[in-house]
C-alpha cells in the first residue's frame, strides 16, 4: 500500500499560494484554501482506506494545507453528493469570502479526484480568473455529464504514477 504524497501536494500548493502569502496576515489578508476531498472520503469518512493506495489521511492533508498560515475550509461531503450542485455551494462560499473583503487572488480551491472535478465545475460556474485552483487526479466534468463550459481561473495540476 502507498500513502498519499503529502509533500508533493504541499509543494504544489506553496507554489500556487506564494503570491497570496506575501505581506501582512490579518484575517481578510490571509490566503484561504478550500479543500475538496476525493469520493472515497464521501463513502468511508475521514479515516478512509483504499486497498490500492492506502490511508487517505484527510486530517493530515487539511492540517498540512493550513501549516503555512492559510485558513483552510473543508468539510466531509455526504455520500453520493452531486458534483454540479456542490460546485454551486463552493462558488457561493467563494462569493461570500470576496464579499467580506478577501481578495480573489488569495483564494485557492484544492481538489483531489471527485473534489478536483468539483473544483473544475466551480471554476466554470464562478468564472473568476483571479481565483486559483490546484487539481490532483481530477475527475473530469465531461466524464460525469456536467454542464458544458471551459474552466476559468489560475490552474495547477499534478498526478502521481499509478502503482
Amino acid at each position: 500500500m502507498r500513502e498519499f504524497p503529502i509533500s508533493t501536494m504541499r509543494s504544489l500548493l506553496a507554489l500556487a499560494l506564494a503570491p497570496a502569502m506575501l505581506g501582512a496576515q490579518p484575517a481578510a489578508g490571509r490566503p484561504f484554501v478550500i479543500y475538496l476531498h476525493g469520493r472515497i472520503v464521501e463513502d468511508q469518512g475521514p479515516a478512509a482506506v483504499s486497498p490500492t493506495f492506502g490511508a487517505y489521511q484527510y486530517q493530515t492533508i487539511v492540517d498540512s494545507l493550513g501549516s503555512g498560515g492559510a485558513v483552510v475550509l473543508s468539510s466531509i461531503r455526504a455520500t453520493g453528493t452531486d458534483p454540479d450542485q456542490y460546485a454551486g455551494v463552493v462558488a457561493r462560499q467563494i462569493d461570500s469570502l470576496i464579499a467580506t473583503g478577501v481578495a480573489p487572488e488569495k483564494i485557492t480551491v484544492v481538489g483531489f479526484s471527485k473534489g478536483g472535478g468539483i473544483a473544475i465545475r466551480t471554476s466554470i460556474r464562478l468564472a473568476r480568473p483571479d481565483v486559483g485552483y490546484v487539481l490532483s487526479a481530477p475527475a473530469r466534468p465531461a466524464q460525469r455529464g456536467s454542464a458544458a463550459g471551459s474552466r476559468v481561473g489560475s490552474f495547477r495540476s499534478m498526478s502521481a504514477p499509478t502503482p
